[in-house]
C-alpha cells in the first residue's frame, strides 16, 4: 500500500489550494468549537477529553493546511499515511464525543472525503471511509456493547450522503480531466501542425493526431475539388493508401460538407436516414460500423476529416467534439499552406505568362544537370527568341506584343511533358528544359512548336486578325556537348543567334546534327 500511492491528479497546485482552503477552514473552524463547546461544559463528563481532542484536531487540521499551501509535494507523498490519520481522527471524533456534537465528527467525514476525493482519488477515499467506520463499529460493538438503531440511521444516512458526495465529485473530475486531456490534445496538435508549411509533413502529422486522440481504426482527409474528393491521406485496418479521388454526390461526407456541421452516426447497421445518402466503400473495402465527420472549413480550403471504426458505438459524443476542434486546426493550417503555396508559387512565375521566371528556371535547370548525372540520362536544354519582336510592338502596340508572349507560353506548355520546365529568360526569350531527351528528340520536339507557331493568330482591340511572329531556336545537349551547366546555357544561347544569323524562323542545329552525333 505505502509502495504505490495513487497517481497526482490533473489540478495544479494554485487549482487545489483555491478548492480544498475552505475544506481546511472548515475543519479548524470545527476544532474551535469542539475546543469552546469543551471550555464551556468542563463539568460534563469527558469535557476534558473533549478539550485535548479540539487542540489535537486544531493542530492536525492546521498543519494540513500548511502542507497544501508550503509543501504540496509532501501532501502528495504522504498522501496514504494522512489518510490512515484522517480514518484514525474521524473515528476517535465518532466514538470520543457526546450525541449532541456528533454532528460535527459527521460533518468532518464529509469535508474530508470531498478534500481526499479532489486531492487524490475516489480509492483513497474509500480507503479513508471503510477506515474510520471500521475502528468506530469495532468500538460501538465492543465497548458500548452494540449497535442501536438510531445510532445505524444516523451515522448511515451521513455515510450515504457521504458516498453520493465523492461519487457526483469523481465523475466532476473524471469530466473535467476527460476536457483538460483534449484541450491538450489540441494544443500539442496546433504546436505540432503550426511547425511547418509543406503538405507532405502535414499529413502524417494530422494522421497520428487521429489514431492517438481517438484510436481509430480507419480514418482519411479530404479537400472538395470540383465534384470530387481528393483523398489525400487514407488509413485502414493497418495500412496506409495512396492518394485517391472519390465521388462527393450522394456521400456521407457530402452531407457533412453541404451542411457544414459535423456527422456521428454510432452504428450503420441501423441504416441512414438521409436523403441522397448512400455508404461507400474506400480502403480495404470492409464495412465501417460506427462512423464520424467533421468539416474542414477555410477561407481557400473546403474539406472533410472522417474516422470510422469496424465495431458499433466505437466513439461518443466527446469524441466527435474533438474530431470537431481537430477540423478546425487542420483548416487554419490547410488554409495557411494554401496562402504558402500561392506565394511561394508566385514567386516562381513570370507574372505575365504564368510560367516560371528567370530565376526558377535557371534553379530548375541545375536541378535537372544533377539529376541527369546521377542517372546517366540526357538533358536538352533550349533557348528561344521572337524573331523582330521590337519592330511587332512598334508597328501593333506592346499590348498586342503582351498577347503574343502569352499565347507562345500557353503553346509551348501545351507541347511539353509533366516532367519538362518552360521559363521566360526575359524580355522576348524563353527558356525550355526537357529531362531524359537527346539531342534528335528536342529537334523534334523544337520543329513542332515552330510548326504550331505558324498557325497562331492574335486579335486587335478592334477585332482585326493580327500576324503571329515566327521564332528562332537553339539547341544544346547535357552532358553529350558539354557537362557544365553555365557553358551549356552559352551553348544553346550562341545556336540560337546563328538560327536567327541564317535568317530566322529556324532551328538550330538541324535535325541532321544529331544523326552525325549519334553514327
Amino acid at each position: 500500500m505505502f509502495k504505490n500511492p495513487a497517481p497526482p491528479q490533473d489540478l495544479s497546485d494554485e487549482n487545489a489550494k483555491s478548492i480544498i482552503t475552505p475544506g481546511f477552514a472548515a475543519l479548524i473552524l470545527q476544532s474551535v468549537l469542539v475546543i469552546l463547546y469543551a471550555a464551556f461544559y468542563q463539568t460534563a463528563p469527558g469535557g476534558q477529553n473533549m478539550l485535548f481532542l479540539g487542540i489535537i484536531s486544531l493542530l492536525y487540521s492546521s498543519t494540513l493546511l500548511w502542507l497544501l499551501h508550503y509543501s504540496p509535494p509532501n501532501l502528495q507523498k504522504w498522501q496514504n499515511y494522512i489518510s490512515i490519520g484522517n480514518g484514525i481522527a474521524t473515528a476517535i471524533g465518532l466514538c470520543a464525543l457526546p450525541e449532541q456534537i456528533n454532528v460535527i465528527p459527521l460533518t468532518s467525514l464529509v469535508i474530508v472525503a470531498t478534500i481526499t476525493t479532489i486531492l487524490w482519488s475516489e480509492r483513497q477515499t474509500a480507503f479513508y471511509i471503510g477506515l474510520a467506520f471500521f475502528i468506530h463499529i469495532g468500538y460501538t460493538i465492543t465497548i458500548k456493547n452494540g449497535l442501536a438503531w438510531e445510532h445505524i440511521l444516523h451515522h448511515g444516512g451521513a455515510l450515504a450522503l457521504t458516498i453520493v458526495l465523492v461519487v457526483i465529485l469523481e465523475r466532476l473530475k473524471n469530466s473535467h480531466s476527460t476536457h483538460t486531456n483534449r484541450l491538450q490534445k489540441i494544443n500539442a496538435f496546433a504546436r505540432q501542425l503550426s511547425s511547418t508549411l509543406e503538405m507532405e509533413e502535414i499529413m502524417p502529422i494530422i494522421g497520428d493526431a487521429l489514431s492517438k486522440a481517438l484510436e481509430a481504426e480507419t480514418y482519411f482527409l479530404a479537400t472538395v475539388e470540383g465534384e470530387t474528393l481528393q483523398v489525400h491521406m487514407m488509413y485502414d485496418d493497418g495500412k496506409f493508401f495512396s492518394d485517391t479521388s472519390l465521388p462527393l454526390k450522394g456521400s456521407l461526407s457530402s452531407w457533412v460538407i453541404r451542411n457544414r456541421r459535423p456527422l456521428f452516426i454510432p452504428d450503420l447497421r441501423h441504416g441512414v436516414n438521409l436523403e441522397g445518402v448512400q455508404t461507400i466503400l474506400t480502403g480495404n473495402n470492409r464495412d465501417n460500423i460506427c462512423w464520424m465527420g467533421a468539416p474542414i472549413l477555410a477561407e481557400h480550403v473546403t474539406g472533410i476529416i472522417v474516422v470510422a471504426s469496424y465495431a458499433p458505438n466505437r466513439f461518443d459524443r466527446n469524441d466527435l467534439e474533438l474530431l470537431e476542434n481537430l477540423a478546425q486546426q487542420a483548416a487554419i493550417v490547410l488554409d495557411n499552406v494554401f496562402h504558402h503555396t500561392q506565394v511561394t508559387e508566385q514567386a516562381r512565375r513570370d507574372s505575365l505568362t504564368g510560367i516560371l521566371n528567370h530565376s526558377h528556371i535557371v534553379r530548375t535547370l541545375r536541378q535537372e544537370a544533377e539529376k541527369a548525372q546521377q542517372t546517366g540520362q540526357s538533358l536538352s536544354l533550349v533557348m528561344l527568341d521572337i524573331d523582330y519582336f521590337k519592330q511587332y510592338n512598334d508597328n501593333f502596340g506592346h499590348q498586342a506584343g503582351d498577347e503574343v508572349l502569352i499565347a507562345l507560353s500557353r503553346t509551348l506548355q501545351n507541347h511539353l511533358r509533366q516532367q519538362d520546365a518552360v521559363g521566360r529568360w526575359g524580355g522576348e526569350e524563353f527558356t525550355i528544359v526537357l529531362p531524359n531527351t537527346h539531342g534528335r528528340q528536342a529537334g523534334e520536339i523544337t520543329e513542332r512548336i515552330r510548326e504550331t507557331i505558324h498557325t497562331l493568330a492574335i486579335y486587335a482591340s478592334n477585332g482585326k486578325v493580327l500576324p503571329f511572329p515566327t521564332i528562332s531556336q537553339g539547341v544544346a545537349v547535357f552532358p553529350a556537348e558539354t557537362e557544365d551547366v553555365d557553358k551549356l546555357i552559352s551553348l544553346a544561347d550562341q545556336r540560337l543567334y546563328i538560327a536567327k544569323e541564317r535568317g530566322r524562323n529556324q532551328i538550330e542545329p538541324p535535325v541532321s546534327h544529331w544523326d552525325r552525333m549519334s553514327e
